[in-house]
């Protein structure tokens, strides 16, 4: 008896002190503030407590409370942010806190203001923050001094049970409160979200099918968000998106505080997000989300990349890139990869939210099959048309060298216009050709090719750019303008030198001198029909060699005034285009001149210049413009100037004023009686 004592008492004394003192020790104490603005003081909590939460396309992550210095929720946006014990600051979306097996956090604490047990009184979704203060004082126990138990008393007679207490009746009309001890915050967020989706849904139903009555849904609108370009139909979709997954949400973490489907709280919610699917069909939205689906995690990663896809689909068939749809369907693939592992890690690979994104997506990829393969059909287009370049880079190798190196001998001139004018007119056009097509398959800038073309061809095996053969060419086709320029300047200079020299010339062979001057001034205009000097030397050249002042008073007195163009049929009205020439011309000339009347003299604009990929980056209109100039006009006799009038310099430049420049053409005397208008 005396060894039964000690064993039956003391030893397991000792133990439970010592198992009690090691969990005490480990516990953390805590301050928690909840939503509805009530302070808990925790004085223990399991170190093992946790927030989890699950990033995008990634798995589901825990972190323990033990790692953790204080957590904050925002009710606005619904973000926990976390800081750990090593300094770091996360910022969480879709976390969720737990701290024992159940849904309500299980910890030793009292209210703050009640002084009550607080212990098993909030969910994780009732914290708006929690901070740890660190471990719980240890408990010490010292061990009590053994006692000698006393000889056991006889049993005492057994008492006969108490009598079982009636129950209290139910008060009529009393809030018997939800069917479940559980938090009901993510149900009323999610009654408040539907509310919201029930507002605004309507106006996105009418922007949706006004964009498709009008024919827009595939065209780029700003996005207010990112002030970048979007496709219409996209930006709604979404709106959409937001306002359905702020629902799904709540839904999700509805479920996970423990309410179920079937539960009254729950249920009404449950047809209403049946209802609300249907109803997203009517702007094309679809989701892979079940209301009555198993709880899963990336319901909204699986969303956003259907969107994703949706997008590709409507670049692909709607806007013609298949080459941007197919970057960005697979985009889409690998998130889906990323997402299948998700859910095979969580043994659900057989969940019908993974199944239905899965078979979505497939279909999506249907529809652009046609886009993808025209695709793949580009790749090697793009690459024949490369080695098109590289062979006629080396075949007109000896006639861009001339245009690159730009330096001729008078005695060249005659011959080189004839080489070049071939080479801009025939022999380039091949080049022009494969130029324009890369650019429109690769995008036309040249700055941005290189990348282009290695995204759809691969690292180029040579080592050269990709791109070297069309910067070479448009090297080429940029130098000839000033090529022309500076040679028309040269040739101006040289007929004014023999024009001044031709008295020096013998009777006889003067006739023949002013011909062959005659032949350089056109030459010179063959290089740069707008040169000023030698418009101006052609009609010198005349009046000199003519050496007729009667016959040249004839060709003045007859000259008549062409009116505007009777075929011109814009853009533009001759009222106002010949009115922008006219204050063109005043706001630009030199102070001797002033233009007095102008018409339009054809029956088009016309393209003055293009760029490397072909497309229009100037348009120009000739009109004659009757001019005084001080000294060389009478007031009998004024000048008639060809100009061309010019607009800016850009892509998609309109055929309308305000003109930018002017290239004159030639210029004539006649009767200022001849011009309507003029006295």
């Amino acid at each position: 008896m005396s060894m039964r004592t000690p064993f039956h008492f003391f030893v397991p004394t000792v133990i439970a002190i010592a198992l009690g003192g090691a969990a005490w020790a480990a516990d953390l104490q805590a301050t928690i503030t909840t939503t509805q603005g009530k302070t808990i003081n925790v004085t223990a909590i399991s170190p093992d407590g946790r927030i989890e939460y699950t990033p995008a396309g990634g798995k589901k992550t825990t972190i323990p409370f033990k790692d953790i210095k204080n957590i904050d929720w925002d009710k606005g946006t619904r973000i926990h942010t976390v800081t750990t014990n090593d300094g770091k600051t996360l910022r969480l979306e879709r976390a969720w806190i737990f701290a024992g097996r159940g849904a309500y956090l299980e910890f030793t604490g009292t209210d703050k203001e009640t002084g009550e047990d607080a212990n098993g009184t909030i969910t994780g979704s009732d914290i708006a923050g929690i901070e740890f203060a660190g471990a719980a004082p240890e408990t010490v126990q010292t061990p009590a001094t053994p006692v000698p138990a006393e000889p056991a008393a006889e049993p005492a007679a057994p008492v006969a049970p108490a009598a079982a207490a009636e129950p209290a009746s139910q008060v009529p009309g009393a809030n018997a409160g939800p069917s479940k001890r559980l938090s009901t915050n993510n149900i009323e967020y999610m009654k408040d979200a539907i509310a919201g989706f029930e507002k605004a849904f309507p106006g996105l139903v009418s922007e949706y099918d006004a964009a498709k009555a009008a024919g827009t849904l595939s065209a780029d609108e700003k996005d207010p968000r990112t002030d970048e370009m979007e496709l219409k139909e996209v930006l709604i979709l979404q709106k959409a998106h937001k306002l359905f997954h702020e629902m799904v949400e709540y839904y999700a973490a509805a479920l996970k505080d423990g309410w179920e489907v079937s539960d009254a709280e729950l249920a009404p919610y449950t047809d209403k997000l049946v209802a609300i699917l249907s109803q997203l069909g009517k702007i094309g939205y679809r989701s892979c989300f079940g209301p009555r689906d198993a709880a899963c995690d990336n319901l909204e990663n699986m969303d956003r990349a259907w969107l994703k896809a949706h997008k590709a689909m409507l670049l692909t068939t709607a806007r013609g890139n298949a080459k941007a749809g197919q970057e960005l369907m697979e985009e889409v693939d690998r998130t889906a990869a990323q997402i299948a592992k998700t859910f095979e890690s969580a043994g659900q690979a057989d969940h019908p939210a993974l199944k239905r994104f899965q078979e979505d997506i497939a279909r999506l990829k249907k529809a652009c099959e046609a886009g993808f393969a025209a695709a793949g059909k580009a790749k090697d287009t793009v690459l024949a048309a490369w080695e098109a370049l590289r062979t006629e880079r080396e075949r007109l190798q000896n006639t861009t060298y001339k245009i690159e190196n730009g330096q001729m001998h008078p005695n060249t001139w005659s011959a080189f216009i004839e080489e070049l004018e071939k080479f801009e007119k025939t022999e380039s056009a091949v080049v022009k050709e494969k130029i324009e097509y890369l650019g429109k398959t690769c995008g036309a800038d040249t700055d941005a090719l290189e990348s282009a073309m290695e995204k759809l061809l691969g690292k180029n095996p040579s080592g050269w750019d990709w791109s070297a053969e069309v910067k070479h060419f448009d090297k080429i086709f940029n130098t000839i303008p000033a090529l022309r320029k500076d040679t028309a300047e040269a040739i101006a200079e040289q007929a004014k030198q023999n024009l001044g020299m031709m008295s020096a010339f013998d009777e006889a062979i003067r006739a023949q001198k002013f011909d062959e001057l005659k032949s350089l001034v056109q030459l010179g205009l063959r290089y740069d029909p707008h040169n000023a000097a030698l418009i101006d030397l052609t009609t010198k050249v005349d009046e000199a060699a003519a050496g007729d002042a009667a016959a040249i008073e004839k060709q003045i007195a007859e000259r008549q005034w062409p009116g505007n163009h009777k075929d011109f049929a814009g853009p533009g009205t001759p009222e106002e285009l010949t009115k922008a020439a006219i204050d063109y011309f005043n706001s630009t000339c030199k102070p001797t001149e002033k233009a007095l009347a102008a018409c339009i003299v054809e029956p088009d604009w016309y393209c003055f210049k293009r760029n490397i990929f072909g497309q229009p980056v100037q348009w120009a209109l000739t009109f004659w413009v009757a001019v005084d100039v001080e000294g060389e006009t009478t007031p009998d006799v004024v000048y008639a100037w060809s100009i061309s009038f010019l607009t800016d310099e850009n892509v998609g430049v309109a055929k309308a004023p305000p003109f930018k420049w002017a290239a004159f053409n030639f210029k004539q005397k006649m009767k200022r009686a001849n011009v309507p208008g003029l006295k």
